[in-house]
């Protein structure tokens, strides 16, 4: 048994794809062995010796369980793979509280997590480990409340790497830990490059630890973070318990790397110098309070010449709550160029949105979010909202033509929020589940989804440019109205339709009832109208049809004299079949997870269609 196990650990470290098959054939033939020895040994051994044969079974187990991870294919990748690997396992690891918000700017490379489990990849054999302990950068995520072994091992393994450190103030207050080492890293910060500051929060001990961090300069620190308190909501409105910040200059001005500062439920100050360098701003629930030099948030963003990713959420309107009308005379002939901007959220009161909208310019490229809260807003003021969004551009401003106005070629309307995109995009980037994975729109308005205000909705979409939309996914279940005014205009060439099942039937039998639809009239005096006169490409996702059958969906029911079986139409087979009739025959038809479409359903619907798509999904 010793021969053949050292045979295998020899050969594996040479043994090429040829030789891999060969090789596992005598491992089996090894492990067969030895479950044979063992098997006839076992009840022959007193309790030292089944101790003893326990250990070198263990032993043995653990020489095949290195060939195995020899002969993986992942063992014979090259270092450098395997570190960009490993690095994905720890920020994909449980417990990991890195931000997912698409619409924020992207996570820093080092972003701490909550779980240890990353650092396990380190423990599965000796080349994996090897490329971890050569590699600095892997160890340097902290946390206060970790233990102080643990602590020094990360310090130790890190060498002169960067840290990326979580502070839990009241941590560094317990059995003397201000003395540890990780304190005495955050003090002279000369070592970190991040710093994410526990929501957990003492607000007598911490004022105080946070003073001590950054009274000194932070020479290398890029990414400054301050989580949401425990008792905050989902943005959904304003956090209550701001928790205050040291207001003296943080860093002593000194901090020439900051590039990222996302702040949440706190009140503080901040240098000019400090923001001059930033590119990642990102403010929910805070007030900024004197000795504050910049008394507008517009002063604010004018020494950000860098900035890319705006985020203000309930941080317009606080207690220093800015007025449009103060600077109305100086933003109306200068606003405020965001140049390099591309993504820009705002969440706030609407009169707190529509003012900070009209004292900007973004670029044309800039991805908009815009989520408006408060009283029931009116017809007109959505319509207004629109057009203030979509004059943020200069160029769409220079002329009072509305084809300056560039127009939306891919539109979603979905959960209250309606999302436009200038170009052309594939209709799987349309689908519920790559909305916020996908390409972000030009302009996304949230309407408070607590209104079910079906005039303001139907202003909200008609507030879109959507004259020219091409591709449209409606997304949750429109007004009959809504839906009437959609399939009206000229363009669409693909419709895409998801979780709508409780007002399809109702849609279609409004289309089949409309007398004009399809150019077809019992009257010469009737005025004709086409439906969705230019669509190809009809797609639903994620329906049950059951349920439409259940709720009428089935609407005649009549005798097949060939077969003898009784064939049930349903408004859609009948919408498309009068398409059809009227020279507007459909190209393709999918279902995509959709239940309830049976193989029955797509040998009819084949009739009137010109190719259907249905997947696996039951």
């Amino acid at each position: 048994m010793h021969a053949a196990l050292s045979y295998l650990i020899t050969t594996t470290t040479t043994t090429t794809a040829n030789r891999t098959t060969a090789t596992k054939s005598t491992m089996q033939a090894a492990v067969k062995t030895l479950c044979s020895s063992v098997e006839h040994q076992l009840p022959l051994l007193t309790g030292a010796q089944k101790k003893e044969t326990q250990e070198e079974l263990d032993a043995y187990l653990a020489s095949l369980i290195f060939v195995r991870n020899r002969l993986l294919p992942v063992s014979r990748l090259p270092p450098e793979i395997l570190s960009k690997i490993f690095y994905i396992a720890r920020r994909e690891s449980p417990g990991s509280f890195m931000n997912s918000d698409i619409w924020g700017g992207p996570t820093p490379p080092g972003h701490i997590e909550r779980s240890k489990y990353w650092f396990r990849v380190s423990q599965v054999c000796k080349y994996w480990r090897q490329i971890t302990m050569d590699d600095p950068k892997f160890w340097t995520m902290l946390d206060t409340e970790d233990s102080d072994e643990w602590i020094n091992a990360m310090l130790e393994r890190s060498r002169d790497a960067l840290l990326s450190i979580r502070v839990t103030p009241r941590s560094l207050t317990y059995r003397n830990r201000r003395k540890s080492k990780i304190f005495k890293a955050l003090i002279d910060g000369s070592r970190v490059g991040e710093i994410v500051i526990s929501e957990k929060w003492e607000e007598r001990r911490a004022a105080e630890i946070l003073e001590g961090i950054m009274k000194n300069p932070a020479p290398h620190l890029t990414s400054l973070e301050i989580e949401p308190c425990e008792d905050s909501e989902p943005v959904q409105e304003p956090c209550h318990g701001c928790r205050p910040l040291p207001v003296l200059q943080p860093f002593q001005s000194d901090a020439p790397m900051l590039r990222r500062i996302n702040l949440s439920c706190c009140r503080t100050c901040f240098d000019p110098n400090i923001l001059s360098n930033i590119v990642d701003f990102d403010l929910f629930s805070v007030e900024l309070i004197h000795p504050f030099p910049l008394i507008h948030i517009f002063q604010v963003l004018e020494t950000m010449p860098n900035l890319q990713y705006l985020n203000l959420a309930w941080s317009l309107s606080g207690r220093l709550k800015f007025k449009y009308e103060d600077l109305l005379n100086r933003t109306m002939t200068n606003k405020v160029e965001l140049r390099a901007l591309k993504r820009l959220q705002l969440i706030d009161s609407w009169t707190t949105c529509r003012d900070f909208l009209r004292g900007i310019t973004v670029p044309l490229s800039a991805a908009i979010r815009i989520e408006a809260h408060g009283n029931r807003l009116t017809s007109e003021q959505y319509i207004e909202f629109g057009k203030l969004a979509l004059d943020l551009t200069p160029s769409a401003t220079t002329t009072s033509s509305e084809s300056s106005v560039p127009q939306f070629q891919s539109v979603s309307i979905s959960c209250g929020e309606i999302r436009g995109w200038f170009e052309c995009l594939p209709p799987q980037a349309l689908f519920n589940n790559a909305l916020d994975t996908g390409k972000l729109p030009r302009l996304a308005i949230m309407q408070d989804d607590r209104q079910d205000n079906v005039e303001a909705e139907l202003a909200n979409i008609k507030s879109f440019p959507i004259q020219a939309t091409r591709i449209l996914n409606c997304g949750h279940n429109l007004d009959v109205g809504t839906w009437t005014y959609l399939s009206l205009l000229p363009f669409i060439h693909t419709l895409i339709i998801t979780c709508s099942d409780n007002r399809l039937h109702e849609v279609m039998n409004s289309i089949i009832a409309d007398r004009g639809s399809f150019g077809s009239t019992d009257s010469e005096t009737e005025t004709k109208t086409t439906r969705f006169p230019q669509l190809k490409t009809l797609i639903f996702e994620e329906m049950y049809f059951g349920s439409m059958r259940n709720k009428g969906m089935y609407f005649r029911t009549m005798r097949n004299k060939e077969v003898g079986d009784d064939v049930v139409e349903w408004p859609l087979y009948k919408f498309l079949q009068l398409r059809k009739e009227a020279g507007y025959m459909l190209s393709r038809l999918e279902f995509r997870s959709c239940s309830g479409v049976t193989s029955a359903d797509v040998v009819s619907l084949n009739d009137v269609v010109g190719e259907v798509y249905r997947d696996k999904y039951e």
